[in-house]
């Protein structure tokens, strides 16, 4: 889901469920122009074909099938099955964040695991090698 707050809205997220646990991340980019008319997106993502890199599901003009998002930045998801590895290629004027949503993995040699964040600066790649199956967003921004 995307949503634009645009001149003020009223918004919760809550598990209706008495019984079943949910996993949500609630996630804000502050865009780049006030005054946005309020608007709501929402795209299902088909996961299943794309272990080993990287697949777009959020960017500044909407295309190839993502969410818009009115901000310089792109939102990718991931996933890496236990012992493969992603090297994803970084411009250093840029940053990044990766957010491990499952499993355990090596970020340029340094451990996370599910709920961790890394911010990244100043480098020209990342390799990611995965202990475990696992899941994470990487967010390209300026």
């Amino acid at each position: 889901q995307r949503m634009t707050a645009g001149t003020g809205i009223v918004h919760s997220e809550f598990n209706a469920s008495g019984d079943r646990p949910v996993h949500l991340l609630q996630i804000w980019i502050e865009p780049n122009q006030t005054g946005l008319p309020p608007s709501y997106e929402e795209k299902a993502i088909a996961l299943g074909e794309n272990a080993g890199k990287l697949q777009l599901i959020a960017s500044p003009t909407g295309s190839d099938d993502t969410v818009k998002v009115h901000q310089d930045m792109t939102l990718s998801v991931g996933r890496l099955p236990t012992e493969e590895t992603l090297t994803i290629e970084l411009d250093p004027s840029r940053y990044g964040w990766l957010q491990m949503t499952k499993g355990e993995l090596l970020i340029n040699q340094l451990p996370i695991q599910a709920g961790d964040g890394v911010a990244v600066m100043v480098e020209s790649a990342l390799k990611l090698h995965a202990q475990t199956d696992c899941e994470f967003l990487w967010f390209d921004l300026v």
